[in-house]
């Protein structure tokens, strides 16, 4: 149920940001993308048991997700 309702806001931001670029408004939308990314990649990392600092970014983020994926595979 969380990750339904984590799903609907997601897609919410999402559409945000579309909007927010029809209008020209590249930059901020590329900004709304970027936390919505960083979000679920944090979401994803809590729900794998993977550490995370509040410092880590996109790349340390996906980084660590795919290390993680590596060791299971």
């Amino acid at each position: 149920m969380k990750q339904l309702a984590f799903s609907e806001i997601f897609t919410d931001f999402l559409e945000m940001a579309s909007h927010i670029l029809s209008q020209g408004y590249k930059d901020p939308a590329a900004s709304l993308i970027g936390a919505v990314l960083e979000d679920g990649l944090r979401k994803l990392c809590q729900a794998n048991d993977i550490k995370v600092k509040t410092s880590d970014d996109i790349a340390s983020l996906n980084t660590k997700l795919a290390d993680k994926i590596s060791i299971i595979d």
